[in-house]
């Protein structure tokens, strides 16, 4: 089982809605698609914390900070992970917490360490994962 935790983003829907239908970013079609393909995908929330994707929430305003960066690791998963692998796309605070919680995770990040660079690396998850299915 492969899963693939991901972090918030700031642009929202206006209203109530699934957590992986509430973020508006070109990241999260990605990890739609790869929900489709039966992967496990947890959103970790600056707010909420680690999220299923089919948990519907509201729309809110909360950055990612060092100090919650570490408030969301003390509270940790309520399940081990240890039995999947491990993928996470985000920020260094977001990519964090589950290098402390699975030191062997797949970091989608590029080489550039910019924010195209990123995306590139989960699009790139993204097609092999297709073409397995296929």
């Amino acid at each position: 089982m492969n899963r693939l935790f991901i972090s918030c983003c700031g642009r929202k829907l206006e209203h109530s809605a699934r957590a992986i239908d509430l973020y508006k970013s070109r990241q999260f079609n990605l990890a739609q698609q790869l929900l489709e393909l039966g992967w496990e995908v947890t959103i970790i929330s600056a707010k909420h914390g680690f999220l299923d994707a089919d948990c519907i929430i509201e729309p809110y305003d909360q950055r990612m900070t060092a100090n919650r960066s570490q408030e969301i690791l003390l509270r940790g998963l309520r399940e081990n992970i240890s039995a999947t692998k491990n993928y996470v796309f985000g920020g260094e605070l977001y990519r964090r917490i589950i290098r402390e919680l699975d030191p062997c995770v797949t970091e989608l990040v590029g080489a550039n360490r910019g924010n195209g660079d990123h995306y590139s690396a989960l699009k790139q998850l993204s097609e092999i994962s297709n073409k397995e299915q296929a």
